[in-house]
Formats: C-alpha cells, structure tokens, sequence
C-alpha cells in the first residue's frame, strides 16, 4: 500500500481571502430571484408562524406557487387561530 504524500510546502499555497469570494458570490447571485421565504419576510409575513407555514407550503411546491398561495393564505388569516379557532364541546367529559 503506497502512502500519500503531504503537501508540507505552506508557501506554494495562498490563503483563502474571504472577503474576494463573498464578493464574488454575491456578484453572482445577483441575477437570482430572493428565496420565497425571504421575500415574504421582507413583505410583512415574518411572524415565526407565518414562516412555519410558508415553509411547510414551499417544500411541496415551486417558488412561485409558494408565494402565491402563501400571499392569499395570510390576506384571510395570519395566526394559528385565524386559521382553525379553537374547537368547542358541548358534551361532558364525564
């Protein structure tokens, strides 16, 4: 079995510079659109519930339709109980 030779010459390598790739990383991603849940934040809807929700909606659809319906969605309820109000039973327990 053959050993693998470790580069020990430090000076042939240049360190990472930082601050040139996330300049360039933003550089590219600038042509992109912001991610649903960015966009939605950045619209009002950054409640940790309307997050959960958008979320929960966007694993199953495309961007697009994550925004769409995420939009309608928070136009009729926002909250939890806007969505489902608490249950109410008129029968005894007992």
């Amino acid at each position: 079995m053959q050993k693998l030779k470790r580069n020990t010459d430090r000076s042939a390598k240049e360190p990472f510079n930082f601050a040139v790739a996330m300049r360039k990383l933003r550089s590219a991603l600038r042509t992109y659109t912001k991610a649903a849940m960015f966009e939605l934040a950045d619209e009002g809807f950054s409640s940790l519930f309307e997050q959960l929700v958008a979320c929960i909606i966007s694993v199953r659809t495309l961007e697009a339709v994550t925004l769409a319906t995420s939009r309608k969605l928070f136009a009729v309820a926002r909250t939890p109980r806007q969505i489902a109000p608490p249950f109410q039973c008129n029968r005894s327990m007992s």
